[in-house]
This record gives structure tokens, sequence and C-alpha cells, in this order.
């Protein structure tokens, strides 16, 4: 049997107008229709997306048996170095059996690696001699009785994926133009189902990046966000009383310290295991870890008794000793809860009372766990309290600055500072902590009053450090996206830098990576009109969300931040260190600027400084500090690196 010398095939489409009944049979006219039948039968099953990629691979084998009445059909898929291919399927028409597993090398089958990945089909009517197929006939092709194969390439959007193959036993076959067509469609339906399934997989993994903690297991915070946000709603329109606790480990920091990161890790696994176990045994209710040593629990369906109950178990399961690596460690835990219907009106105050529950928990050490009541109320006035004299503060501009400064990763120099907010209360007369006072001031409007404040005040001190021959390359300051929504922003900023003196390009905007969730042509048309006018933007907390690196494709950017989560297990976690090293070589690739904050060892700086030209940041090398000690801080940086120069 002759082997037919064109190996290059473009698959033509099968059609259904067969009107030109001359030039071919009825018998040849009633094969192509069934042919196209059991094309549009395997496209159909292919897009049911409840088949899997496995099913789906099954009904191609058996339709190109039965279509092509051959005795062998298989698909196999190349390895990631492309120097294997391995069987998804074998169907064997005789016995009606599918069979997986068996594994091609290039290193044995040379020719037909090459043959194959030159992305054109293989025709062999005498596969035996083909050159293409022969050196298969020992090992294979006598043993089973191979005579004819047709073997074309499955090519996804990521490339040649792999290929499929015919055969047929006993005998040998001339291959039409049509079969060749067949085959090639079948090829590119596998195709796309492979491809689908590869996105699939990878929606799947994204989703449960982005939903579940690595760590225990449990949701995460941006789970807890959406269904709380659900159920708060569903409690109030209903009237059934929903139930959040808020979960905080004491003494975990001192273990953590003492025995490590690896140790602490484990204990919180094992937290996150003890809280996923109650609340498997207790209907509607769902367990999440909020970050650190931070959990929660949302439990519904049950009355007052029975949620103080509930969590009174969660105290009793997380007191208990845990053994990790032959140690004895036993932690405890505050507990607070607040529920709705109740003394809380909104998401917002359901959460803040359960935060506060939590807080009285720590300054009474008799109780693990405390219930949102009208005593508790009180802490809630003093709230109230400090979100007037907020106001106050802020129309008086009664703030002051403080620095933190980031550090070149190659040399130890400053390469500039991040400016923060500092609040002392008169009336309380003591500094109000940012964790208390900007979630007031956001939820009150008044953050960008906030931004504006510290924008003009960092432009002035810039203009004030040049003129006192103070060098320092540049800062950044924090900017809400509340901010960039503003109509005015960029008359306001238009507005601050014609009053000063300083180098607008000395000044970088630091906007929180939660601007993904705003309209992402606006922002591009921002943040683009902020760059015209000299000043660098840069993503903050990069990593602590699900944003991509490929988002900023179509924003227009300066640099990344890359956040202190990403950073905190860098030295004890393998997948924390890839993480790590991947998006700074992603955003190099990119040409973005990089940053990484939560730097808080020698040793996190010593493994930190092999990525050469980023910025580093963190409490190793300062705490944030006044503006006096920040400058105190660069001439004793400046001094030493004289001396070390000379």
């Amino acid at each position: 049997m002759s082997n037919s010398s064109d190996s290059d095939y473009n698959f033509p489409v099968l059609t259904d107008d067969f009107s030109d009944k001359s030039s071919c049979s009825e018998n040849l006219l009633s094969k192509l229709r069934k042919t196209n039948r059991i094309l549009d039968k395997i496209v159909k099953f292919s897009l049911d997306q409840t088949h899997s990629i496995d099913e789906i691979i099954h009904e191609c084998t058996e339709a190109l048996c039965t279509t092509l009445e051959i005795e062998r059909s298989g698909v196999w898929f190349y390895n990631e170095e492309k120097n294997e291919l391995k069987a998804a399927d074998i169907f064997l028409t005789k016995s009606a059996d599918h069979h997986t597993g068996t594994v091609l090398k290039a290193v044995n089958f040379p020719e037909y690696f090459t043959a194959i990945s030159s992305k054109r089909a293989i025709v062999a009517n005498d596969a035996r001699t083909d050159p293409r197929t022969a050196e298969f006939t020992e090992t294979y092709l006598k043993p089973e009785d191979i005579y004819s194969m047709l073997d074309a390439p499955i090519r996804s959007g990521a490339g040649l994926c792999g290929v499929i193959c015919c055969e047929t036993v006993g005998t040998a076959k001339q291959w039409s133009e049509d079969e060749i067509a067949f085959v090639g469609s079948v090829a590119d339906i596998i195709a796309l189902a492979f491809e689908g399934n590869r996105l699939r997989e990878a929606q799947q993994h994204i989703f449960r990046l982005a939903h579940f903690d690595e760590l225990t297991g449990l949701r995460n915070r941006t789970s807890f966000n959406e269904h709380i946000n659900v159920a708060f709603d569903a409690a109030i329109s209903t009237g059934a009383p929903l139930y959040l606790y808020l979960i905080d480990l004491d003494r975990f920091k001192p273990v953590n310290d003492q025995y490590g990161h690896e140790i602490g890790d484990a204990i919180l696994a094992c937290v996150g295991k003890r809280l996923a176990r109650i609340c498997a045994r207790t209907t509607d209710s769902k367990a999440f870890r909020l970050g650190g040593d931070e959990f929660a629990c949302v439990i519904s369906g049950v009355d007052e008794a029975g949620a103080k109950r509930f969590g009174r178990k969660i105290a009793r399961y997380i007191s208990r000793i845990y053994k990790v690596n032959h140690k004895q460690v036993q932690i405890g835990a505050s507990i607070g809860c607040a529920s709705v219907p109740g003394l809380v009106q909104s998401k917002d105050e359901l959460l803040k009372a359960a935060d506060l529950s939590m807080y009285s928990i720590k300054r009474n050490e008799n109780t693990t766990f405390a219930f949102f009541d009208k005593i508790l109320e009180s802490s809630a006035l003093r709230s109230k309290m400090l979100e007037k004299d907020l106001i106050t503060a802020i129309e008086q501009q009664d703030f002051s600055l403080y620095l933190q400064p980031i550090i070149n990763a190659a040399d130890g120099n400053i390469m500039g500072g991040e400016v923060l907010l500092r609040w002392f209360n008169e009336r309380l007369e003591e500094f109000i902590s940012p964790e208390i006072f900007i979630p007031i001031a956001e939820a009150n409007g008044l953050i960008p009053q906030i931004d504006h404040f510290v924008l003009s005040e960092a432009f002035s001190l810039i203009s004030e450090w040049d003129k006192r021959g103070i060098e320092i390359p540049f800062v950044s300051v924090n900017i809400s996206p509340e901010t960039l929504m503003r109509k005015n922003l960029l008359s306001e900023l238009d507005k601050i830098i014609s009053g000063t003196s300083a180098p607008v390009d000395r000044i970088k905007l630091e906007v929180t990576e939660g601007v993904e969730m705003l309209n992402e042509n606006e922002m591009s048309k921002i943040f683009s009109a902020i760059r015209s006018r000299g000043l660098k933007i840069y993503i903050d907390d990069f990593g602590s969300g699900h944003t991509g690196l490929s988002y900023f494709t179509s924003i227009p950017v300066d640099g990344i931040k890359i956040d202190r989560s990403l950073t905190q297990n860098l030295l004890t976690s393998e997948k924390s260190r890839i993480v790590v090293t991947s998006i700074v070589q992603l955003a190099k690739a990119m040409d973005l600027e990089i940053v990484i904050e939560g730097i808080e060892t020698k040793e996190q700086h010593h493994a930190l400084k092999a990525f050469g030209a980023i910025a580093l940041q963190g409490f190793y090398f300062s705490h944030p500090t006044s503006i006096d000690d920040f400058e105190a801080f660069i001439s004793k940086s400046n001094e030493e690196h004289t001396k070390h120069v000379a």
C-alpha cells in the first residue's frame, strides 16, 4: 500500500450543500450527511458545560471509530515540555473499552514528534513504511496489527497541545479528504473543549484564591464581605435573627514570637479546622479568616440563647491545648457578638458592635465571650464623640504629618518617604489611631478633605526641604478612590501645584488596590490626566485583593507597592516566596517601579536585596516618625553613607 506524499492538510469544512449530485453518489451524500450530524452532535455535547473534558474526549473517540469505520482511535496530550505524549483516551471498537495512561517519548520516536510538531496531519496509508511512523513498527504497529494511521494535531489558544490518532487493525486504508477533514474538525472541537476546560479550571483556581484563605481553608475577608451583605439584608427583610461573631486570638503573638511562624501558622490552621468543624455541626453557620489571627463566624436560624451557646462553644474549642511539632501550646480567644434585628441598624453598625464586644473582652480577663448590649452601647457613644472631634479637626486642619522611610534594596540609601497622618485629640489628650479615625472619616465622607490636606502639606514639605538643602528624592501620599472620583479633583490638583514651588515629579500618589472597583475607562482617563501633570501613580496594597498585573495593561500606572501580607511569610513559606518573586519579575517586565512593604527583620531585608532595583519599607528600617525625626534619620543615613564611601 502506498503512502500519501502530501501531509499539508487544512481540514476543509464539511457542508450540507450537496446540490451537485452529478459529482457524488447517493451513498457518499448519505455518508457526508451522517458525518455532519455526528459533528453537530459532538459540538453540542462539548458545549454542554455539565460534561467533563474526559466525557467529551470519550464521545469524540467513539465517534471517530464509528464514522471512519476503524478499530482504534485515541486522544493524546503533550506534557509541559512537549517531549512526551500521554494517552487521555484510547477507544477500541471491538471491546468498546476506553484506556488511558500510555506514554510516548520524543527520545524514542523523534521522527513522529518532529512531524506532528509541524502542525500538519500525518496521513499514513501504510504506517509501517511511512518515514514519519515507521519507527513504531516493531514496538507498536506489528504487535497491535495496525496498518494505517491518520493523526491530526490538536491546537488550542496556547499552541500545540495534543494529537488525535486514528488507526486500522488487520487491513490498510486509503484515507479520503472528507475523512481527513472530519478528523481535523474533531481535533478543533477537542481543542475548544480543552481550552474551555483550562479556562474553567483557571477561573475556579482564581475564585478560590480570591474567596478562600490558603492557610486555614476557611473563606476569606472577601467572601465574608459578600456573605454578610446578603445575610444582613435577608435578616432585615424577614426578621429572622442573624448573629455575627468576631474572634481575636489571645496570647498568639507571644507564641508566634517564641516558637516562630511555622508553629504560629500551624496553630492558625488548627483554629481554622476547629471553627470549620463547629460550623459543620451547626446548621446555617459559616466560618471566615479575616486576616492574621482574626476570624469570624456568622449564624442564623437560632434564638439568642442558642447564639450565646454557640459563642461559648467557639471559646471552649479554641482555648483547648494545641499539640504542634511535639510542643503543647495553649491560646485563648476574645469573642464579640452582635445581632440583627437588635440595637444595630446597618451592616457597618453590626460590624462595629461585634468589634466593640470583642475588644471589651480584651479589657476583661475573666471572660472570653461578650454579647453586644446596652452596656456596651456606651462604648459606641465614644465613637460618636470622636466623629464630632474629627469633623472639627478637619475644619481646623488639626493634624500632623509623620513619615516612614523608603529604602533602596540594593545600597540601603533613602529613596523617599511615605507621608502618614496623625491626629492628637485635644479633648482626650491622646493620639487617636488611624485605624479608629479613618473608618469614621470614610463613613462620613470626610476622606477627600483629609486627602487634600495631606497632599497640600506634602508639597509644602518638599518645597521647604528644597530651600533648606535637604535632599530627598520623593514622598508618597495616599489617595483614596473616593478622592479620585471627585469631579473637581484635577482643578484641586492644579491649584495645589500652582501654589507651591515643589517639583511635581517628586510626589507619588498611592492608590489602594480597591481602585479596581471603579470604572476602568474613567480610571484610565483620570490616571492619564494626573500623570500628565508630572505626578506618578502607584497601586498600594497590591496582592491584598485579587487584582492581577494584567489589569494595569490598560490602566496607566508607574509602580506597585506589594502588600505586607505577602512578605510576612517570605522566609518560611515557599509559596509566599514564589508569589513575591513572580510579582516582582512581572512588574519589572512591565517596566513598573516596585516597593515592598512590611520589612520587619534583617533576614527579610537580606532576602529581598537579591531583587536589585526595588524599594523597601518597614519597621526594620524605621517606624513612622515626626518630620523632625525623619530629617534626623536622613542626616544620619547620609553621614553613614559618606563614611562608607570614604
